[in-house]
């Protein structure tokens, strides 16, 4: 995935966030149900999804406040 840097509104970061986790977990138990030892590639791949959920987590965080922000202003 490319990590460009956009406004996306809450909604489109809800959106991202719900599909990276299922992407994680859906290779996480592919992994476990076939009893499979990921390559060094695969746990990197999976490893550098984990650290987009974060950044994607921390932007929600902040996106939050500003609508909090926003409607404490109304």
């Amino acid at each position: 995935m490319s990590r460009f840097t956009v406004r996306r509104s809450l909604k489109q970061l809800y959106i991202e966030k719900h599909a990276v986790e299922y992407l994680i977990a859906r290779k996480k138990a592919d992994m476990a149900i076939n009893g499979y030892k990921p390559t060094v590639r695969e746990v990197a791949d999976l490893q550098s999804e984990e650290a987009f959920l974060k950044e994607i987590l921390n932007n929600i965080e902040s996106a939050e406040e500003v609508v909090k922000r926003n409607i404490a202003d109304m």
